[in-house]
């Protein structure tokens, strides 16, 4: 029983996760904003990211990760509170007409920062080089020459595009993982659990 508690019941990452499970499954039957529905489904896995998987893997117990890992979950914690006080705003604002202040930008920079290093933590540096690469050249690629270049487009413009509508961050990729994928994963482990994995992998006789 004291092993229980100590796994389950005093880790944050355990809570995060039934959270993130019992809004999944709230919003199948209440149905939120777009955005709303993204941001937090993407807030709540990056706080289990940052609280799972540490941020140098060779001394997962260091004081240096732990500190790390709490500055990321705090910063988790102001861009979730963004997003929850701002919700109406941005769901009823204009795409390039409205105005974008100064904090809009920092959240949506903060934001970024946080999805670059939930990428390494998780999946490696390939992956995060080559979205460094396309955020470079989305912003130092109209000084390309030829064809390669394109319009000058300021931080202020990205950030509105990545952080403040559904056509950046809270796009395509997100909506797939908040309405899809994330179900089918659950399935798969619920599936796995009861022993349907069996009935493919062990041979019949």
């Amino acid at each position: 029983m004291q092993k229980f508690v100590r796994r389950y019941m005093l880790d944050p990452c355990a809570w995060l996760a039934l959270g993130l499970l019992a809004y999944q499954y709230w919003i199948l039957f209440n149905p939120d904003l777009p955005l709303v529905e993204r941001a937090t489904h993407l807030v709540l896995t990056l706080a289990i990211a940052f609280l799972s998987t540490p941020f140098l893997k060779t001394k997962p117990s260091s004081t240096l990760n732990k500190a790390i890992s709490v500055l990321m979950f705090a910063l988790v914690v102001v861009v979730g509170c963004y997003y929850y006080f701002e919700s109406e705003r941005l769901s009823s604002r204009i795409e390039n007409v409205s105005p974008i202040e100064t904090y809009d930008i920092v959240i949506c920079t903060i934001l970024i920062g946080l999805l670059l290093e939930a990428v390494r933590r998780t999946v490696g540096y390939v992956l995060l080089i080559v979205i460094i690469t396309f955020l470079l050249y989305g912003v130092f690629g109209y000084l390309l020459p030829g064809q390669m270049s394109f319009s000058n487009i300021s931080w202020t413009e990205w950030s509105e595009i990545f952080g403040m509508t559904t056509s950046g961050i809270l796009g395509v990729t997100t909506a797939t993982s908040t309405n899809f994928i994330f179900y089918f994963i659950v399935f798969g482990v619920v599936y796995s659990s009861v022993g349907g994995g069996r009935l493919f992998i062990e041979p019949r006789h």
